[in-house]
């Protein structure tokens, strides 16, 4: 068996299948049941670990400010702020927290359940395209979050959150293989609550980009500094530090590499 057909046999083609959570018609409690789900899982399968860790890097890189302004990203569940907020608590950092999405339902779910966090504002707002002038922000984070985009958009995310970012970017997302999948299906089907997250789980992994995709996607997005390294086997992060002083390169004619 040739090379292109053993990796054919790791690496299934990239999904275009859209998931459940990205429909703006799906019913309020299906997701709002659905983002319950996620909250747990990003707690407890190492997302957040992920996150942490890479926030931390940038954090000491810049010389453990008491002061951090922050932007996740597609927040989602909503999760991100809540964990940042306790990890600023534990050191001492007080952080100023912005959390976008661009889908209505999500945006009306995270402000119902964090409203107990004074600093966070929470916009409804699309990551491609960001709101804000240059280095508003100290750290933009996005989390699990770049697979639910197509190519051209993933180059205008990282660039955008480049742009918007002082001390760097972070990136925490799934790695496509046909292994993780059957393992989303086996997991999902044991630990999640809701049949919109066993249906979109396998799903996202389908949807996910390999690391070779993501590192090329961050070269096009001008990112040439950014690391991007596998995490706990089935995850990847990206880190980017910017060149201080110096505007991301802009965005490079990009072929489909999904």
């Amino acid at each position: 068996m040739n090379w292109p057909a053993l990796k054919a046999l790791w690496l299934p083609l990239r999904s275009q299948q859209q998931e459940w959570l990205d429909a703006d018609d799906i019913p309020a409690r299906d997701l709002h049941k659905n983002l319950d789900d996620l909250q747990w899982l990003n707690r407890y399968l190492g997302s957040h670990w992920l996150v942490l860790r890479a926030f931390q890097r940038l954090w000491h890189g810049a010389g453990c400010p008491r002061y951090l302004r922050v932007l996740d990203v597609g927040t989602g569940a909503g999760d991100i702020p809540e964990l940042l907020t306790r990890w600023g608590r534990r050191r001492g950092v007080q952080l100023t927290i912005v959390a976008v999405d661009n889908h209505r339902g999500v945006i009306q779910y995270v402000r119902s359940v964090q409203r107990s966090l004074s600093h966070l504002t929470v916009v409804q707002a699309d990551g491609v395209c960001l709101p804000f002038h240059a280095r508003t922000f100290d750290v933009v984070v996005c989390s699990t979050m770049l697979h639910h985009l197509d190519w051209p958009q993933g180059i205008a995310l990282l660039h955008s959150m480049a742009a918007v970012a002082r001390y760097g970017v972070v990136v925490n997302d799934l790695v496509r293989s046909r292994l993780h999948y059957y393992a989303a299906r086996l997991v999902l089907s044991v630990v999640a609550r809701h049949h919109v997250t066993r249906y979109d789980g396998p799903l996202s992994v389908l949807r996910a980009y390999s690391l070779e995709e993501v590192r090329e996607m961050a070269r096009l997005a001008g990112l040439a500094r950014a690391h991007v390294s596998t995490a706990l086997g089935y995850r990847l992060v990206l880190v980017y530090v910017p060149p201080a002083g110096v505007p991301p390169a802009g965005v490079r004619k990009a072929t489909d590499g999904g």
